[in-house]
């Protein structure tokens, strides 16, 4: 195997992991009211698909075996549909994000895109049966047919139609959105483009790959800023329930189970009340509630002499409140710096259901003991297994 080939395979099948690891991000929040959540999640795992075929295909490449025979026909089958079911569900996405701004009104650019799909999912249906787009010699190997440059040429026309789309609804997008929607038109065409001069890697595929991932970050930082609370406010009875009703709305986006909420607010409200009744209506509190690395947190600040409303005393309500916390695992922090208030409530990091990890673990599992496999000699192989995995195995059962 060589250097190019190597990378290849390394790159694709991390662009994948990483996809999967991008779902498993999006699936930690509440995103009921975004309806491009199920979009992008279909992209995420469909480019999965598509890494994981090319791989197998420039694995098996070259192979004439039974096996490769098999997996090379069906890997590139699936690489060239999935890159136009990928583009059909770009276009999906866009049209879906107009319309939770409330654009999109024109359907005709949508569904030139669609139609241009189907018809290049159809060509390479036909071109498995009559051999036109691309086929395989005796040993296996890939050849471009006489009629492959219409691929790349149908995928333009449906980008270029979907730039232009873009940019004639730039008003309305938001600048991350845009942006996000510009890498995902503009970088496989690029990688198109280079890819058909120079076969031997897929930077299609890899464009993709990355254009994908920078447009899930854009969006699970926009549910992030959706569900971050930063307000000032003049502290008072009215003030201190409008805090709690932002908190809950913060603490449900992050999925907080309703028990973990209740005990928060209540938290919340009895030191709010209690800095109100020590300091008066005229005090100012600022409010953060905000997600850093994985980690949700409650901030509250206010200027004044050093008080701390999560003293020790002996109210019973405040043992009380107390109790509830460390139940839920969560502890109150206090500090005075320059003359600020600071109060903080770090709560445990965001997760998922553990079936699902389960089920993501294996599929890493698979997926890189598949590339250790085939980019380790026998003898590197064997001294991984049994001078690294197996101590660590045999460390873990003892």
């Amino acid at each position: 195997m060589n250097l190019i080939t190597f990378l290849h395979i390394i790159l694709e099948s991390g662009f994948a992991l990483f996809c999967l690891l991008a779902v498993l991000s999006v699936r930690m929040y509440d995103t009921e009211g975004r309806r491009a959540t199920k979009v992008i999640i279909a992209a995420l795992l469909t480019n999965v698909v598509i890494n994981i075929a090319d791989v197998l295909a420039y694995v098996y490449h070259g192979e004439p075996s039974d096996t490769g025979y098999i997996m090379v026909r069906i890997s590139n089958f699936a690489v060239f549909t999935g890159m136009f079911v990928l583009l059909a569900i770009g276009n999906k996405l866009l049209d879906t994000l107009l319309e939770e701004r409330g654009g999109g009104a024109d359907k005709r650019p949508r569904n030139a895109v669609y139609g241009i799909c189907c018809a290049g999912v159809a060509l390479v249906v036909l071109s498995a049966a009559f051999r036109f787009l691309y086929s395989f010699d005796d040993q296996n190997v890939y050849h471009r047919g006489f009629l492959f440059p219409v691929l790349p040429l149908l995928a333009a026309t449906a980008v270029i139609i979907l730039l232009v789309r873009t940019l004639t609804e730039r008003d309305i997008l938001p600048d991350g959105e845009y942006n996000a929607l510009m890498c995902i038109w503009v970088l496989p065409v690029l990688g198109m483009a280079a890819q058909t001069l120079y076969y031997g890697i897929s930077l299609a595929n890899i464009c993709n790959s990355i254009a994908v991932i920078i447009m899930t970050v854009v969006f699970i930082r926009e549910i992030i800023d959706e569900i971050s609370v930063k307000k000032s406010f003049i502290l008072n009875g009215e003030s201190v329930e409008r805090i709690s009703e932002d908190l809950e709305a913060f603490l449900k986006g992050m999925e907080t189970e309703r028990q973990n909420r209740i005990r928060i607010r209540f938290t919340v409200e009895e030191a709010l009340l209690s800095i109100w009744q020590r300091f008066g209506d005229l005090n100012m509190v600022k409010v953060i509630a905000s997600i850093r690395f994985g980690r949700p947190s409650i901030r509250m600040e206010h200027v004044g002499e050093a008080y701390n409303p999560f003293s020790k005393t002996k109210s019973s309500a405040e043992e009380w409140s107390r109790g509830l916390l460390a139940s839920a695992g969560i502890s109150p922090m206090y500090s005075y710096s320059h003359g600020t208030n600071i109060m903080k409530i770090p709560m445990r990091r965001m997760s998922v259901n553990p079936v699902i990890v389960i089920i993501f673990a294996i599929i890493f599992g698979i997926i890189s003991g598949s590339v250790a496999m085939v980019a380790l000699a026998a003898g590197d192989a064997q001294f991984v297994t049994e001078g690294l995995l197996m101590p660590v195995y045999d460390l873990w059962n003892n």
